[in-house]
């Protein structure tokens, strides 16, 4: 039982969690640190320990893309994500794992910025 759930776990995560994922924060969950993205858009449950993430470039609206080393946004990145408008989406990509053996990270993570959650 336990390697069917394991061969189950690795292949949802393979074919399932490796295309684009679409979710909803504030500005605020956005800006904190580190950077905080739901253990769903890697096909982990909420108790699993999230993979660290070495890299990642994130777009938001009218600036240009920002390479960001780490799960902190720099400073450009934060001063361009602060004057982004509730509606406006965040693509998050290119994201490199640690763990990129284990967990497959997904292509993208388009973040729509919502005043509160739902």
């Amino acid at each position: 039982m336990k390697y069917l759930f394991c061969s189950l776990f690795l292949l949802i995560s393979i074919i399932g969690f490796s295309q684009n994922q679409e979710i909803k924060l504030t500005k605020e969950e956005l800006l904190s640190k580190p950077i905080q993205i739901p253990n769903s858009c890697f096909g982990l449950s909420p108790n699993d320990s999230f993979p660290k993430i070495v890299s990642f470039k994130i777009k938001i609206p009218k600036f240009p893309a920002q390479q960001v080393y780490g799960d902190y946004l720099y400073n450009n990145s934060k001063a361009y994500l602060k004057k982004a408008l509730i509606g406006d989406f965040v693509t998050i990509f290119d994201i490199k794992l640690s763990e990129e053996d284990i967990v497959k990270p997904p292509k993208s993570i388009v973040i729509e910025i919502v005043s509160k959650k739902e």
